[in-house]
């Protein structure tokens, strides 16, 4: 696994994970900058909605748009916020969450991370 950092933030740039555990995707500020009132938005594969946070509003509490695949299986730390985390949980995996997962803090863009899921009983990679 590859770490790097980039504007502050740092990612691992390729995973691979067990299908049907609960998997988190890593982004944290290096300056622990407060994320409470700040917006971050994860993406797969660039269009699919995975997560989106904004000032305090996101997916779980009412916000719409996020993508059906993706709904009821993402958490946050939001007790980690002030502490610039905004990395995410995806729970119960399936073969289909392997893709290119990026995230943008504050309107940038940030690095993206390959996340590839992996069933043990068959070996299967997608």
């Amino acid at each position: 696994i590859l770490t790097c950092v980039i504007n502050n933030f740092f990612f691992f740039l390729s995973s691979v994970y067990l299908v049907k555990i609960d998997v988190i995707l890593p982004c944290s500020s290096k300056k622990k900058d407060n994320l409470t009132h700040e917006v971050f938005d994860w993406k797969k594969n660039y269009d699919k909605e995975v997560f989106l946070y904004v000032k305090g509003k996101h997916y779980n509490n009412g916000k719409t748009g996020q993508d059906e695949d993706f709904k009821n299986r993402v958490d946050f730390f939001e007790d980690q916020l002030q502490f610039g985390n905004a990395s995410i949980r995806i729970k119960k995996t399936k073969l289909t969450d392997s893709g290119i997962y990026r995230i943008k803090v504050k309107g940038k863009k940030y690095n993206e991370l390959n996340v590839t899921m992996v069933d043990a009983k068959l070996g299967l990679i997608p």
